[in-house]
């Protein structure tokens, strides 16, 4: 059961979920783009009962990772969900995501990937030329089959 402090200045319309994930020790989630990246960003491990498209491969993503999780909503059962949440607080994943999330709010994903198409180091990112004309970019090419 989610309790939130009468004082906490949080409205039950609205939840600034980034603002929480601040301060939590665990992320529950449906493994949603947003809700994965945001933990991840925060460094807080997460257990992930995924419904429908892509939040299956997002929720095996997460636990193959060592991050998170997953369960079947449909039948884990409050004993099995309250296990996985200890293991989460307790083992490996709290660290790895912790670590994780140091690393991306060091260096933000965009200027990450600026790096990648700009070849700058990631620290330097935002200093980088960019590329005016489509000349000066380097072809594409697609490997054979």
């Amino acid at each position: 059961m989610w309790v939130l402090p009468v004082n906490s200045g949080i409205s039950p319309q609205y939840l600034p979920q980034v603002r929480l994930l601040r301060r939590a020790a665990l992320a529950v989630t449906h493994g949603g783009n947003n809700s994965v990246t945001e933990a991840l960003t925060c460094g807080v491990p997460m257990l992930v009962l995924p419904f429908s498209t892509d939040q299956f491969a997002g929720a095996a993503a997460v636990e193959n990772a060592g991050l998170g999780l997953a369960l079947d909503p449909n039948t884990a059962s409050v004993a099995e969900l309250e296990l996985a949440a200890r293991r989460l607080i307790d083992g490996d994943s709290a660290s790895a995501a912790a670590d994780l999330g140091a690393s991306l709010r060091a260096v933000p994903g965009r200027e990450k990937a600026r790096a990648a198409f700009t070849g700058a180091h990631p620290a330097t990112a935002e200093r980088a030329p960019v590329p005016v004309s489509g000349a000066q970019q380097p072809a594409l090419t697609m490997p054979s089959p």
